[in-house]
């Protein structure tokens, strides 16, 4: 049953996100780096980034560190040690399986070495606007020399001044952050390849 008179909202303590000149959200976010609201005390999101705990999955951004992401409905990627999963791509299909007590997992795609440190590199470009690339594959006992070819597709966006490449480290200048997803398509195995 619904309440005849609803109780006014209580006055939020969150500020809210508008550009002072322009009164648009939109392009306070998308020029200011550290903050993805107005006010980053109660975004969980921006004391990620802060932090250096945001992390990038297929759902989007995240500050959670599970690292298994579970795909429920027709067509749905997951994650899980080893690489993605995704669930039969019909509706019918998934509700087969799901109606017979099977699995409605149709295929896979296990993770190779390269996957994961390119995987590794897109997630820190896309979360901080920066990665080492030395480092990152350091950490993943690979010789970085293997990712060469992707930092020198970066040269026309470096000529440009959107980023900055010195020995394997790579920073994408926060005015552009906007274009992230063009740095990070330079180690884009599957785009590389089409």
């Amino acid at each position: 049953k619904l309440p005849l008179r609803v109780k006014r909202k209580a006055k939020s303590r969150h500020k809210p996100i508008s550009d002072p000149n322009t009164g648009s959200a939109t392009s306070q976010i998308a020029t200011t780096p550290e903050r993805w609201s107005g006010n980053t005390a109660y975004d969980e999101l921006a004391l990620a980034q802060k932090t250096g705990r945001l992390r990038r999955n297929s759902l989007g951004y995240s500050a959670d560190t599970c690292k298994t992401v579970i795909g429920f409905g027709a067509s749905a990627i997951g994650r899980v040690g080893e690489g993605y999963v995704q669930n039969e791509v019909t509706r019918d299909s998934y509700a087969r399986h799901i109606a017979s007590g099977r699995l409605a997992t149709s295929k896979g795609h296990r993770l190779t070495d390269d996957d994961r440190v390119r995987a590794a590199i897109i997630e820190r470009l896309m979360c901080d606007l920066e990665a080492d690339v030395p480092t990152i594959c350091a950490a993943h006992e690979i010789e970085p020399a293997r990712f060469l070819d992707s930092v020198e597709r970066l040269v026309t966006l470096a000529e440009e001044g959107i980023v900055d490449v010195e020995n394997g480290f790579i920073r994408v200048r926060p005015e552009h952050r906007f274009v992230v997803r063009a740095v990070a398509a330079a180690f884009d195995a599957f785009l590389a390849n089409r």
